[in-house]
């Protein structure tokens, strides 16, 4: 029972405080600040080394590398935040490489859902859909406006989907 309690802290008490945290700095100023992302990262690695030995940290490292590659393209394209980016890379040293990959796409998909839902409380529905419009028939330099979201909400909503479809 108590590795039990132990696994738990480092897989779901520690990323929730993480990713509330986030939210909450994301919803507040419109961005994830690097003082709670480096405040957070010696508990994470204390946490992830105490639970899992070196091995255990040498996977959450790889992890990390593994959002970084799937967040950098997005980031240099400015379809992500560079704050985004590194809590993901943070989080990462929680949960095992093969999971983060889900985690960004389910979080990607909320993502989707979330902007689209602000698109319609903003009433611009259809200047998104003529948006997409020019994006599919390659005159994106005509598009009027972009749409951003708070995505630490996206990421909080992505890491939920992952612990209910893998429990």
């Amino acid at each position: 029972m108590e590795g039990l309690n132990q696994t738990l802290i480092l897989t779901h008490l520690v990323p929730a405080v993480l990713l509330l945290a986030a939210v909450f700095d994301d919803l507040k100023t419109k961005k994830v600040h690097n003082i709670l992302l480096l405040a957070f990262l010696p508990i994470v690695l204390a946490l992830r080394f105490y639970f899992t030995g070196m091995d255990g940290l040498v996977q959450g490292l790889i992890a990390s590398f593994a959002a970084f590659i799937l967040c950098l393209p997005l980031v240099t394209t400015k379809a992500l935040g560079a704050g985004d980016m590194k809590l993901l890379m943070v989080f990462s040293f929680t949960t095992q490489v093969d999971l983060i990959f889900w985690m960004i796409l389910y979080s990607f998909f909320w993502g989707a859902i979330l902007g689209v839902i602000r698109v319609i409380m903003d009433k611009e529905a259809i200047l998104l859909l003529k948006n997409i419009g020019k994006l599919v028939t390659k005159k994106s330099d005509e598009i009027k406006k972009f749409h951003s979201i708070p995505f630490t909400v996206a990421i909080f909503l992505g890491w939920l989907t992952l612990l209910t479809l893998n429990n």
